[in-house]
């Protein structure tokens, strides 16, 4: 009997699970789940908390965007192998949230929640480092850092959009941290000067950086430059929608220039992040293979 005939006749056995660890191979579908499972109930306090920042920052809805591009270049990409250190990771983060719930710093726990779930991906295989490491961004950026460009930032903004909606025809006055149309004013926070979302949008081109790596470093920093220069001009746009909105004259003007504060940056992320999720769902932008194959 030929070596073909014996291989159709005895199929070789799929790897056990000792099998598969010893080899560094990813643990199954089963186990994952249940290590999720048990991950999402262990830091329940730290998941609390990010859902109540989320609905006291919308801005920081769009991190939400980044396990979605991680999931999909893990599906994706090059295969990933366990890592043991993986598990160290793990009590790490379990460590910091008892860290930060003991001392009351609940904000502090979801760091714990992202180092823990950035290392059961290695753990478990289910996708290499710099994949893994885009969870990272699901952490917004602290308050703190944010005030250190305030009120500068926003105020810069509100100028340049005053001066925009000026052009326009429409009476806009900036002052410092704030728009004002006749007796309508609004107040313009730390957020909206979108520092916080332009630490997301490195993100999205660090995602972008993964799914390309052999484009050359002068085509990235043209890219990267390109990059930067469309996302202040997003944030430009979005405090000049929010200045005509205002100097509409209507009274709930400051509400609704408001509600275009708190929710185009969000959305923007998520468009761009779902856009390039599409466009790089393989490396190099190459028709799909494997796991997505069929995917027009």
């Amino acid at each position: 009997m030929s070596s073909r005939a014996a291989e159709g006749a005895f199929p070789p056995e799929r790897p056990t699970a000792r099998g598969r660890a010893s080899a560094g191979l990813p643990v199954g579908r089963g186990l994952q789940i249940a290590l999720w499972s048990g991950l999402a109930f262990a830091f329940a306090p730290a998941l609390q908390t990010g859902l109540s920042g989320f609905a006291a920052q919308p801005w920081t809805r769009g991190t939400l965007v980044f396990p979605i591009l991680a999931w999909i270049a893990a599906r994706s990409g090059p295969p990933a192998t366990r890592s043991r250190g993986g598990w160290l990771l793990v009590l790490l983060g379990i460590g910091i949230e008892l860290i930060a719930i003991g001392g009351g710093i609940d904000r502090a726990s979801r760091l714990g929640f992202v180092v823990a779930a950035i290392g059961i991906c290695r753990a478990t295989g289910a996708c290499t480092l710099p994949v893994a490491l885009l969870l990272g961004f699901l952490l917004p950026l602290p308050h703190a850092l944010m005030e250190l460009s305030s009120p500068g930032l926003e105020s810069g903004f509100a100028r340049a959009a005053a001066a925009i909606a000026g052009g326009l025809g429409f009476d806009v006055m900036s002052g410092r941290g704030q728009l004002t149309a006749g007796s309508a004013m609004l107040r313009l926070s730390d957020a909206d000067g979108g520092l916080g979302s332009f630490v997301l949008c490195a993100g999205l081109f660090g995602f972008v950086l993964l799914r390309a790596p052999t484009h050359s470093p002068t085509r990235w920093v043209h890219r990267a430059s390109i990059a930067a220069a469309v996302a202040i001009a997003f944030q430009l746009l979005i405090v000049t929608l929010a200045a005509l909105v205002l100097a509409d004259g209507a009274a709930d003007a400051p509400e609704r220039a408001r509600s275009i504060l708190d929710h185009l940056p969000w959305l923007g992320i998520w468009a761009a992040g779902i856009v390039l999720g599409w466009r790089y769902r393989c490396v190099d932008g190459a028709r799909p293979h494997g796991p997505i194959e069929g995917v027009a």
